[in-house]
């Protein structure tokens, strides 16, 4: 008995170190990129640092720029190579076109991963493209929202102005981010659903709140470490209950966009009035207006897909990105739960569905009329639009769609735009000829008598020049969001596997010294008559899955960081530099948000009067 036990064990030994050996041998024969050394079971999970971007950079620093690494039971390729990153766009591009299937997202993504940013590459995405990129985000759409950013802008500036008329010596102490992200929002729900996140006064409603907490909790967990998303037997157990939270703000988060559709719907779809008294038509009303003749290609679930990538980059969300949910990369961790990210992403999927459908379902009650605004212009929102689309091709523009695009649009034009528009402003703080510079150059070309106005950004170079150095030094996404190889390929003369994820470093090569000199340094100079041409950068992503709001982002942080230039005078909180530390998470926020002290300028005092 004792000889046959131990002749299994030697045969099972053998067998093995036959399969190790094979492993080894057919890996060498492959070519597979370098991979540092790893534990059994958890891979490279342990190499991992926050902030991940600068974590991941440090590993390709040393190994090489294109990495093969492996958390969990998941092969992930690094590439920090403007060469390699090419390749993987635009040589394979169609290879990397799908994201990551990681279990805790279908926690936050509408059913059957039917949003933009997480559909499989296909007849169903393309569909969902051609929607935002036609009926929501084409030059025409952008320029008839157009009063909607400049209204919102202005609002924001007659707030500093009150900051300071309460002051004592004329300078306010002023805390940028919250009123930067309130900025976004109220442009994005104008727009969408024809009614603002906040009063004319600042006034936060009840619902919006709810919102907002919903978007900070998601982009929390985005960080959070869930190790059933890694190790699959633990997505059971839903560990310290992330899951259950994912999906109570998905529900929360749902809810309220089907509100925003509904209420459109009721009015019929009609444009929304302004506090200016304008018409001003809303995404989501257009998208009811496909909705009726393509219902197909325009339901509620679709909308609501589109729409919640701008309320918290839902697509890109849990991609590996900003994740740390251990869940979806060893397999064992998916059952336990471990660190509750699953619970927390049924909650988080709850609450934001049930925001997005009391959305659509106000305006289907209004029967997608036109909303009226503050200003008593009537507005066409995006949902109504959409809910118009509904009418006629219902399978297309149900619900669940409609949510899906207005949860694009608020996620991608909320908390990315406010973080840019941030950083922007601390650079320029800890650089005061750069922002000197940007003064004279609006008073040079836009002049004293009106305020900045959209047309006026392609002949203010500087100022763009100031946004791209911006984005070069802190992008919105350090990491692009990441992609899947649906087949094997070759990478830098590597051999990549199918199904490997492909997270790009952007952050990593957008400070590479080998293309950019002084990489560390601030110098907007550097894009000046077209110098920065030719160099990469990617702060909106690459290939056929890039952001298709680009436009958007530019017209908004251009308009507000103008703005806010040309009327105040700004200054730092003490003789210290504005802190420059990162944060961790999907997006790239600041450590220490950002105080300054601001004053309107004696220049435009009659102008500000005004406002």
């Amino acid at each position: 008995m004792e000889a046959s036990f131990s002749f299994t064990l030697f045969l099972v030994l053998i067998l093995l170190l036959y399969l190790l050996f094979s492993a080894k041998k057919n890996n060498k024969k492959k070519n597979l990129p370098p991979s540092p050394p790893s534990l059994p079971f958890i891979g490279h999970l342990h190499l991992r640092r926050k902030p991940l971007h600068r974590c991941l950079a440090r590993l390709t620093a040393l190994h090489g720029p294109v990495l093969l690494l492996r958390f969990g039971a998941r092969p992930v390729l690094v590439v920090a190579s403007p060469a390699a990153a090419d390749e993987c766009f635009t040589t394979h591009d169609i290879t990397f076109a799908n994201r990551p299937s990681l279990p805790s997202r279908k926690y936050l993504l509408y059913k059957n991963n039917t949003t933009l940013g997480s559909a499989s590459y296909g007849p169903y995405w393309r569909n969902l493209r051609r929607i935002a990129t036609v009926e929501v985000l084409s030059s025409h759409r952008l320029q008839s929202s157009s009063d909607a950013r400049a209204h919102e802008v202005r609002a924001m500036a007659r707030e500093l102005l009150r900051a300071c008329d309460s002051a004592a010596d004329g300078f306010a102490k002023v805390e940028l981010k919250s009123r930067l992200f309130q900025l976004a929002m109220n442009v994005l729900m104008r727009t969408i659903a024809g009614k603002r996140y906040s009063g004319e006064e600042g006034v936060v409603s009840e619902e919006s709140k709810r919102f907002m907490v919903t978007v900070e909790e998601i982009f929390a967990l985005s960080g959070a470490s869930n190790l059933g998303d890694f190790i699959p037997l633990l997505r059971w157990v839903d560990y310290g209950g992330v899951r259950r939270k994912l999906m109570r703000l998905h529900r929360v988060r749902d809810e309220f966009l089907q509100q925003l559709i509904d209420e459109l719907r009721t009015k019929g779809g009609e444009e929304s009035q302004t506090t200016e008294g304008k018409e001003e038509k809303t995404t989501i009303s257009d998208l009811l207006s496909l909705q009726k003749t393509d219902p197909e290609n325009y339901s509620d679930q679709i909308i609501k897909s589109l729409i919640s990538r701008f309320m918290v980059t839902v697509e890109e969300i849990f991609a590996l990105s900003g994740v740390s949910n251990l869940g979806d990369f060893i397999p064992l961790l998916r059952w336990v739960d471990y660190g509750g990210v699953r619970r927390k992403l049924m909650r988080l999927h709850r609450v934001r569905d049930e925001f997005l459908q009391q959305l659509i379902d106000e305006l289907r009650t209004k029967g997608g009329e036109e909303s009226q605004t503050t200003e008593g212009k009537d507005e066409k929102t995006t949902i109504s639009d959409l809910l118009s689309l509904q009418k006629t091709d219902p399978e297309n523009y149900s619900d669940q769609i409609i949510k899906s695009l207005i949860s694009i649009l608020l996620s991608a034009g909320t908390d990315s735009t406010a973080s840019t528009i941030e950083w922007a402003l601390s650079l320029l703080l800890n650089h005061p000829n750069a922002m000197d510079k940007t003064r004279v150059e609006i008073d040079a070309r836009v002049g004293n008598g009106r305020l900045l106005v959209e047309s006026d950004l392609p002949n203010l170079p500087y100022l763009h020049c100031v946004v791209a150095e911006t984005l070069r030094m802190y992008p919105a996404g350090p990491l692009l969001v990441p992609h899947e190889s649906s087949d094997e390929c070759d990478v830098g003369g590597f051999h990549v596997p199918r199904g490997t994820i492909l997270l790009v470093n952007a952050y990593a090569m957008h400070r590479d010294a080998k293309t950019w000199d002084e990489p560390a340094r601030f110098m907007p100079e550097r894009f000046e008559g077209g110098k920065g041409e030719g160099k990469w950068m990617a702060p909106f992503g690459m290939g056929r899955r890039k952001c298709p709001g680009e436009g958007l982002a530019a017209r908004m942080i251009g308009l507000a960081l103008g703005t806010l230039i040309q009327c105040f005078e700004w200054g730092r909180v003490g003789n210290e530099e504005v802190d420059m530390a990162e944060g961790s998470g999907l997006t790239l926020p600041k450590v220490v948000p950002l105080e300054a002290t601001c004053r309107p300028r004696q220049s435009l005092a009659h102008l500000l009067s005004e406002i």
